[in-house]
């Protein structure tokens, strides 16, 4: 932060110039990037294992794309940490900037929780099917329903950069002050420049993404209130989607009118936005898939003990012979 003071008569004026300061953006990059690895070892834990049974059945592939979709918040938590201080004087490189980590959280949020979502809906049409003929749902219909969700925000994000585009603006809020107990009464105005990515109604676009997510939340927790009684691990993921949804909401209805109340100070906007996409994302994939990670440890090591306990046996009786 960079502050002046200019003298004009009986007016002192201050400029602060804010920016997130270089601390809090280790900070948050360090959380991002243990985020980072805590995804790619489930990637890796997920495709290495993959043919598991506790695995297989609950659908490898959508857990993949929920991997990919938390990879690209967590690094969306870094990029709002990027403004000129960091990138440099190139309005080019921020606009893109800004128009890029607007798409990761909409894409990102999309893969995560439109891929967990139709994997709850595969259970609740399985499950709660009046036939007695078996249902098989592909995970080609999944992908594609969570596909038909990303073509809607991608036309989204499409008509707003089109029709509405994001800028970079190094914006001044002025405050002023009246000093009344000196003989000439003296106004200070203390202007503050932020910099700030925004269009001219991002209220508006952001109004509507909240609606439609909303929505998709909606959905979700009622496919998962219905399918909370499965008893079917492999495939039911009812309270953990249930928790991740409480964690997501409750956060960002408290982040949300912070970051516009303290839109004067750069670093507590920047640690409510990475905060809540670095918890939200973090609290989903422990959710989803530490629980799996631990069954199937347990159930390894239950076979190798198994397999250990035939091959003495078979020594012990030849040993006998």
């Amino acid at each position: 932060m960079e502050r002046e003071q200019q003298k004009n008569g009986s007016e002192v004026q201050y400029v602060d110039v804010r920016t997130i300061t270089p601390a809090l953006f280790g900070v948050v990059c360090s959380f991002a990037m243990m985020g980072i690895i805590l995804a790619v070892a489930i990637l890796v834990f997920n495709i290495k294992l993959r043919q598991q049974r506790l695995i297989k059945m609950s659908s490898p592939n959508l857990n993949n794309l929920i991997v990919g979709g938390s990879l690209l918040l967590y690094g969306a938590a870094i990029l709002f940490g990027l403004d000129r201080s960091v990138v440099g004087g190139s309005d080019k490189a921020l606009l893109h900037l800004c128009q890029v980590r607007t798409c990761c959280v909409v894409i990102g949020f999309t893969l995560v929780y439109g891929s967990l979502f139709s994997k709850t809906w595969r259970v609740y049409r399985i499950f709660r099917s009046s036939t007695v003929k078996r249902m098989v749902i592909r995970d080609d219909k999944l992908f594609a329903t969570v596909g038909v969700i990303l073509i809607v925000d991608v036309l989204l994000l499409g008509i707003w950069l089109g029709l509405d585009p994001l800028k970079w603006r190094t914006v001044g809020v002025p405050v002023r002050k009246t000093l009344e107990s000196m003989p000439d009464s003296i106004v200070t105005t203390n202007v503050v420049w932020v910099q700030r990515c925004y269009s001219d109604n991002t209220e508006v676009w952001i109004s509507v993404f909240y609606i439609l997510k909303g929505l998709l939340l909606l959905y979700g927790t009622y496919l998962s209130w219905a399918t909370r009684g499965v008893n079917f691990p492999a495939m039911n993921d009812a309270k953990p989607i249930i928790l991740s949804i409480y964690c997501c909401v409750v956060l960002v209805g408290i982040a949300t009118p912070l970051t516009f109340h303290l839109d004067q100070w750069p670093d507590a906007v920047y640690a409510c936005v990475a905060g809540v996409l670095i918890v939200c994302t973090t609290v989903t994939l422990c959710l989803l898939f530490v629980p799996k990670v631990r069954k199937t440890v347990e159930g390894m090591d239950k076979q190798q003990d198994f397999e250990e306990f035939r091959i003495a046996s078979v020594s012990q009786i030849e040993s006998t012979v």
